[in-house]
């Protein structure tokens, strides 16, 4: 089954800049990893529940929807493709984790100034990253730390 976007509607216009945003290229993110269930329909799906009048939404407003869609998902593919396949250990560096925080912090802020009408509000959700598991080892002994990549609601 294939999926049409909802949001991002631009086809690979708007792929690009889910691949610009996230800082990869297409052999690393390609048009049919976007469309895979976790990556864009998952994004979508869960901003269009927390706003079920994205379809009516004026033009600025929906710009800033669609910009903030392309950084969640964004946001989704570093997490998501940068975790190595061979042990729950992500790979990615400080950098990276950096560049997720400040993808969700900015989508978020964008999703904060959509104004839409009262009723069309549901109760704030939140999107959030969080991995990876990191292990250090300290006095012969493994400690292991979870690092909050950020988050945001709405």
């Amino acid at each position: 089954m294939s999926y049409s976007p909802r949001i991002l509607t631009g086809g690979t216009a708007d792929y690009d800049g889910i691949r610009s945003a996230a800082g990869l290229d297409s052999d690393a993110l390609s048009d049919t990893t976007i469309l895979s269930a976790a990556f864009l329909p998952g994004v979508e799906a869960r901003v269009i529940k927390n706003f079920p009048g994205y379809a009516s939404l004026g033009t600025d407003d929906n710009l800033l929807l669609r910009s903030a869609v392309t950084k969640i998902t964004a946001a989704v593919s570093i997490a998501t493709l940068l975790k190595s396949e061979t042990s729950l250990e992500y790979k990615y560096t400080r950098d990276q984790e950096n560049q997720i925080k400040a993808l969700l912090d900015s989508a978020s802020v964008e999703l904060a100034l959509i104004t839409v009408d009262d009723s069309d509000i549901i109760a704030p959700g939140m999107f959030g990253l969080a991995g990876p598991t990191r292990t250090r080892k300290a006095e012969n002994e493994w400690i292991y730390e979870t690092v909050f990549l950020g988050g945001f609601g709405y």
